[in-house]
C-alpha cells in the first residue's frame, strides 16, 4: 500500500469572523479542517503532520489537537513564506511515496482521498502535480488570467473522474517522492510564488492535473471550484 504524507499548514488567523475581504461570510477554518480530516484522517497509509504557526493555546490548534494528531509542530508566528519553507524542509527529512501539501482554507468533498490517490497513481507516477482544486481561473479568458496553456490542455480519465491539465495551481498540491526530490530546490526558491513556480515546471515538462469537477476548493468569493454549492456543503459539516 502506498504511503501518503500530508503536511497540513495552519494558523489561527481569520478564525473568528475577521476575514480577508475575499472570504464568503460562511468561511470556517474549523469546517475546513473537519472536511479534510473526515477524508484523510484515520487512514492506515496516511501520515498527517500538522504545522501550526502560533501557539498550542490558540483556538484552532486546540480544536485540531482534539482529533489526536500526533505529529504537531508549532512555529512562533513566522508568517506565510517561512511556514511554507518549513513544510518543504520537513518533507525533505521524511519518508513517503507521495506527499500532499495542504493549507487550512480548503474544503474537501466526500471521496477526496480516493480521487487524489487515483490521480497520484495515474499521472502522479508520471511525475505530474495533482490537485483536487478546480481553479476558476481555468474558465476565464487568458487575457485576464495570463493562462499560458489555454487551448493546449489535456483532458484525461481515471476510474472515477475526469482530469484536465492546467498551467498552475496553488500551494495545496500532491506529488510523488521522486518528483519532490527533483524539484525541491525550486520549491524553496519560489516558495509562496506558486504561479511562477508552476510556469517554470511546465517549461521543464511537469504539468498540473486537477479533477473535474473539483473535489476541493479554496474558500474564496471569486475562485471557488465551479458546479458545487460550497456554502450548502460547508453548512452541512458538523463540528
Amino acid at each position: 500500500m502506498n504511503n501518503l504524507l500530508v503536511i497540513y499548514r495552519a494558523c489561527n488567523k481569520e478564525l473568528n469572523g475577521e476575514f480577508n475581504i475575499s472570504r464568503p461570510s460562511w468561511f470556517s477554518k474549523k469546517k475546513c479542517w473537519k472536511s479534510f480530516y473526515n477524508e484523510f484522517g484515520n487512514k492506515p497509509n496516511v501520515n498527517i503532520i500538522l504545522v501550526f504557526d502560533g501557539n498550542l493555546n490558540e483556538e484552532l490548534a486546540k480544536y485540531i489537537k482534539d482529533d489526536n494528531i500526533i505529529n504537531f509542530y508549532y512555529l512562533d508566528n513566522v508568517k506565510n513564506k517561512e511556514s511554507l519553507i518549513y513544510c518543504y524542509n520537513l518533507a525533505n527529512k521524511s519518508n513517503f511515496n507521495y506527499v500532499f501539501f495542504a493549507e487550512d482554507d480548503y474544503l474537501y468533498l466526500p471521496d477526496s482521498y480516493k480521487i487524489m490517490m487515483e490521480g497520484l497513481e495515474s499521472f502522479g507516477k508520471q511525475n505530474q502535480f495533482i490537485t483536487l482544486y478546480d481553479h476558476f481561473n481555468r474558465y476565464l479568458p487568458p487575457n485576464i488570467t495570463g493562462d499560458v496553456t489555454t487551448g493546449h490542455d489535456y483532458c484525461l480519465i481515471t476510474k472515477s473522474t475526469h482530469w484536465r491539465s492546467s498551467d498552475s495551481t496553488t500551494g495545496s498540491v500532491a506529488i510523488t517522492k521522486e518528483l519532490f526530490d527533483k524539484i525541491k530546490d525550486r520549491l524553496l526558491f519560489h516558495n509562496i510564488h506558486d504561479c511562477a513556480f508552476y510556469r517554470e515546471m511546465l517549461n521543464n515538462g511537469y504539468r498540473v492535473f486537477n479533477c473535474i469537477p473539483g473535489k476541493s476548493t479554496h474558500v474564496n468569493h471569486i475562485y471557488t471550484s465551479p458546479l458545487i454549492n460550497w456554502e450548502k456543503y460547508n453548512n452541512s459539516i458538523i463540528l
